[in-house]
């Protein structure tokens, strides 16, 4: 996501959200602290903090790899609700 490199542009949230979800799936990170990460949004107080506002964009959950449809569901329902 580093926007401070000057031979690419950052990432946005949800490309990483998806990059982790292929880390997850493959076993590179514990898929437990993956979902972990999104139920309890530390990937948007991250977002907030470091990120610019053209970074912070809508993560379509059903897309993401790895995900159970059950927490794809409570991310949907999450964000829905939040709007």
């Amino acid at each position: 996501t580093a926007g401070d490199r000057p031979y690419k542009k950052g990432k946005t949230l949800s490309e990483s959200i998806q990059i982790l979800g292929f880390m997850s799936r493959d076993h590179h990170i514990d898929s437990d602290l993956f979902e972990i990460f999104l139920r309890e949004r530390v990937y948007m107080r991250y977002a907030k903090r470091f990120l610019t506002s053209d970074q912070i964009d809508q993560v379509n959950w059903s897309k993401s790899p790895s995900l159970k449809p059950e927490l794809v569901e409570f991310m949907t329902a999450a964000d829905a609700a939040r709007r």
